[in-house]
């Protein structure tokens, strides 16, 4: 018995450095740059860790995954806040069998704000210092989530069970 919880907690550990991989790639590499930042696809790899891994091994996956992007992408003054954001975004998640439920189209709701809010706070205090010029990058984000909450959607529906069967293997 005691084999089987470690020979679990590995591969929970490899999958996890996997999303970690995904989200670092997926938001470093892949992404569109603008006046204020860029958007990325690493929300959507966030979303989907959040659905498939328990929460420790998700909120592992997403920090270091973000974190990582920011510091080589030379945003380091954003990892505490984005690390922050998509530790909370990993909360909002739910594990249920489905990844395509009520409850998870809520969190993809839920995350939208959160990133936007999160980053406008972030920026209003310790940016700009004026909530009105932290409103520029309001946009940005919430695209940044929503484009996120699209790739959530797509994969969820076309290989959310697949995925599901495979972490939980």
């Amino acid at each position: 018995m005691k084999h089987n919880t470690s020979h679990k907690q590995i591969k929970l550990i490899c999958i996890s450095a996997m999303f970690a991989a995904l989200v670092f790639v997926a938001t470093f590499l892949v992404k569109v740059p603008l006046p204020v930042g860029y958007v990325h696809i690493g929300d959507g790899i966030v979303f989907l860790a959040s659905a498939l891994l328990p929460m420790p091994y998700a909120m592992a996956a997403a920090g270091l995954g973000v974190g990582l992007a920011d510091l080589c992408a030379g945003y380091a003054a954003y990892i505490p806040v984005t690390v922050l954001i998509r530790v909370l975004t990993v909360l909002c998640f739910s594990r249920k069998k489905q990844m395509l439920c009520l409850h998870n189209v809520i969190a993809l709701a839920a995350s939208i704000v959160l990133c936007a809010f999160g980053y406008w706070a972030f920026e209003a205090v310790f940016m700009y210092e004026s909530g009105i010029a932290a409103l520029a990058g309001l946009p940005f984000n919430i695209a940044q989530s929503a484009l996120g909450a699209a790739i959530y959607f797509v994969v969820a529906k076309t290989a959310g069970k697949w995925l599901k069967k495979a972490v939980e293997k």
